[in-house]
């Protein structure tokens, strides 16, 4: 039996305890919340501990397994905390605000040893196996379309966490990771994967006033030729379906996320193919779809594995970079995009104090010692994740970065130097500094360039040039 603990009160933790019930491998012992009112009042009526701050949660050695319901922006905190715990977590979607944060939590949960699963719940059900089960058998290889959506209208002030920035709001984060994932586990299993990542994306959408998208549009691109017409909405109903499509045959789900929990679990596939009668194929659960998600995690614990195959690690990281990219392309930040406005390290506070040894060596003409190890500065994606990179680096006893002048178009000198200047480093830092690469190989272009990555890294001397 794993013993569970949740974290929140609001309406998808209900959803759980009451699919928990229905579960014959689980038990729910605690519910911990800030307000210990609201607490008490989920535990009465969930029959359940209540716990007073989430840190008592954390502390709690029955529990097993913890469920974050929490809003959007204090999923990373409270997953990142419960995995240093050793408890294994089940994470509502989405993981996180950013794909750095994911990445983050994925390699917690690898350092703790611990189970940790993305909840996208449609993707344990006995209907998406079947649709995986035909898109292999009958799209294997040919480009198809798909045409995936998720919306509805949501009438809420605007400090609701729908449509709150501070809170992760926004259509993209809240229903749009629903047709994004769907659309890759489909492209996925036409190569014989578990999903793919698009190529190219375009995007268009609505924004409020205070810039979170109330509906947003993204075609994506595939490299089989395939493409993914993708539509969220909180400010107005969408179809919420799923129609995959070629010149011969298509697949249609009428209610592919809730998979029939709101029409006394049933639910249905329509397979047309050309000259032939439909196929129709029908789905009554006697579980819900919340709890074929909490069987399927229990089953992985009982299995010791750490990460499911319906929605592994490296799938959550795939959708969560996808969202930067749609969210990003119709102008759609949050506060965590910015590690600048982080008190410390996404790693932990003390990350780039408690150090651990790289071996180094001196080099003559420098006052300090070079790590062995040298951290290329050339492909990060941002700042966000540029800052987590060099702070794992450097908290692994890394202090020696080459970048270049052409590195990035100049994003990489850009990122070093905020890092550098935000964390206090650049007298612990070894950087190595190059210009006039090909095809500016000329000595009158080495100092107007030294100059301009100076002014970009934020200091005014380099510790090796070339």
């Amino acid at each position: 039996m794993i013993n569970w603990g949740i974290l929140g009160t609001g309406m998808i933790a209900r959803a759980l305890a009451i699919a928990m019930q229905d579960s014959r491998g689980s038990q729910l012992k605690a519910v911990a919340s800030r307000s210990i009112e609201k607490a008490e009042k989920f535990g009465e009526k969930y029959d359940c501990s209540a716990l007073e701050g989430y840190e008592n949660l954390f502390n709690d050695i029955e529990i097993d397994a913890i469920y974050v319901a929490t809003p959007h922006d204090s999923h990373f905190d409270l997953t990142l905390a419960a995995l240093k715990a050793k408890k294994s977590v089940l994470c509502e979607k989405p993981m996180t605000l950013n794909s750095t944060e994911a990445m983050v939590l994925i390699e917690a949960a690898r350092e703790n040893e611990v189970l940790l699963m993305e909840a996208f719940m449609y993707r344990t059900h006995p209907q998406t196996d079947k649709i995986r089960e035909l898109v292999k058998e009958e799209f294997k290889d040919i480009p198809i379309t798909i045409e995936a959506s998720f919306g509805f209208s949501a009438q809420v002030p605007e400090e609701h966490r729908l449509v709150n920035p501070e809170l992760g709001g926004g259509s993209i984060m809240d229903i749009g990771c629903y047709p994004m994932s769907m659309s890759r586990m489909i492209v996925g299993h036409q190569n014989g994967k578990p999903f793919s990542n698009p190529v190219a994306i375009e995007a268009k959408g609505e924004l409020s006033s205070r810039g979170v998208d109330l509906n947003a549009t993204a075609e994506l691109s595939f490299d089989n030729g395939s493409k993914a017409l993708i539509s969220s909405a909180i400010n107005k109903p969408l179809k919420n379906s799923v129609l995959i499509t070629n010149e011969e045959k298509s697949i249609y789900v009428a209610e592919p996320w809730q998979c029939g929990e709101q029409n006394n679990r049933q639910s249905q596939i329509i397979y047309k193919r050309k000259g032939r009668e439909d196929e129709v194929i029908d789905f009554k659960e006697e579980k819900g779809v919340f709890t074929y998600e909490i069987d399927h995690f229990v089953s992985l614990l009982n299995q010791e594995k750490k990460q499911s195959e319906k929605i592994s690690h490296a799938d959550s990281h795939g959708n969560m970079v996808w969202l930067d990219a749609w969210r990003k392309n119709i102008g759609v930040y949050y506060s965590a995009d910015n590690p600048e406005n982080r008190k410390f390290s996404l790693l932990g506070e003390t990350a780039i104090k408690d150090r651990e040894p790289i071996s180094s060596t001196a080099l003559s003409g420098l006052d300090k010692k070079v790590s062995r190890v040298v951290f290329g500065c050339d492909n990060q994606s941002g700042t966000d994740h540029a800052f987590a990179m060099f702070d794992h680096f450097f908290s692994l006893g890394g202090n020696a970065f080459d970048t270049a002048y052409i590195y990035n178009n100049g994003k990489s000198d850009v990122y070093l130097g905020k890092w550098m200047n935000h964390r206090g480093l650049r007298d612990q830092v070894v950087v190595l500094g190059k210009g006039a690469h090909t095809p500016d190989c000329y000595p009158h272009l080495i100092r107007p360039q030294l100059e301009e990555s100076l002014d970009r890294l934020r200091t005014d001397y380099l510790d090796i040039y070339c």
